[in-house]
């Protein structure tokens, strides 16, 4: 994983776009609807098609077939990181509000989906805007908290750096008691207390959760997996190197999301009391 750069491209136009909506059948969905810079493969048409509803399931597990796409997850052997500090949620957030002004008004509904027009408690908000700072939103796809890394003023302390970089290489999991939810390295897989039957975090040695995110109920595992393994063959067919783990970080507010969704359907009554009593 390279920590500056992910591999999705960015719009240059993003940065002037006017907010509107860019399917009907997913309003919470982001760049992922728009399709520039995609290689005529014929796997976005399907790709689009399933997140729209108008296609199933199969036809993109199909599509990834006659790619060559499929297969057993590549995971990523490398150790993690561990955080000499605490990097905060607040912190996260302030660092790539510097960068994408309009990141409050855009990472909620990117990361909490459904749940984004509710009346959420401050610390969610800022939650939302830390799952999208490890997010490439920059063009050509540029991570915020990479700009803060290579910023000269302010500069950041040498512990600091090492901690946002530990963060960024953590990758995002669903976590309950029994551990990840969702394939994981085992080298990723690390126990640790949670606030709740399940929580969508990094986890990061030295420092524990990190954008901890939790839920009422466990949200079906096959369901996350399935989109989360769309992804993986969307960012493939750009470099087939990325693991499992890659696309689980670049692609962190989809697992977010989907997570949320499933909570809204499933927990509807559940979810705002969890949030509340924990922020």
């Amino acid at each position: 994983m390279n920590e500056v750069s992910g591999v999705l491209p960015v719009s240059p136009g993003a940065e002037h776009a006017w907010p509107e909506l860019l399917c009907a059948a997913d309003p919470w969905a982001g760049d992922e609807m728009l399709g520039e810079g995609e290689p005529d493969d014929g796997f976005f048409p399907m790709y689009r098609g399933v997140l729209e509803g108008r296609l199933p399931w199969e036809a993109a597990a199909a599509a990834a077939i006659r790619l060559g796409l499929d297969g057993p997850l590549k995971h990523d052997r490398r150790p993690p990181r561990a955080a000499p500090v605490p990097i905060d949620d607040a912190l996260l957030a302030e660092l790539a509000a510097d960068v994408v002004p309009d990141l409050g008004m855009l990472a909620p509904d990117r990361v909490l989906g459904p749940w984004a027009d509710e009346r959420l408690p401050p610390r969610l908000l800022a939650l939302a805007s830390a799952v999208m700072a490890l997010s490439p939103l920059i063009p050509p796809s540029v991570r915020p908290v990479a700009r803060a890394l290579r910023a000269k003023r302010p500069r950041r302390s040498v512990e600091e750096r090492a901690a946002l970089r530990a963060v960024m290489t953590a990758p995002p999991m669903v976590w309950t008691a029994q551990g990840p939810q969702l394939p994981l390295d085992e080298r990723y897989a690390i126990g640790v207390a949670l606030p709740a039957p399940a929580v969508v975090a990094r986890v990061v040695p030295g420092m524990g959760l990190a954008m901890a995110l939790p839920l009422p109920r466990v949200p079906d595992a096959a369901v996350l997996f399935r989109r989360m393994l769309l992804e993986y063959h969307r960012l493939r067919r750009y470099e087939p190197r990325l693991t499992w783990e890659d696309v689980l970080r670049e692609r962190g507010e989809v697992l977010y999301r989907t997570a949320c969704e499933w909570c809204w359907v499933h927990a509807r009554e559940e979810v705002l009391p969890c949030w509340s009593s924990w922020a």
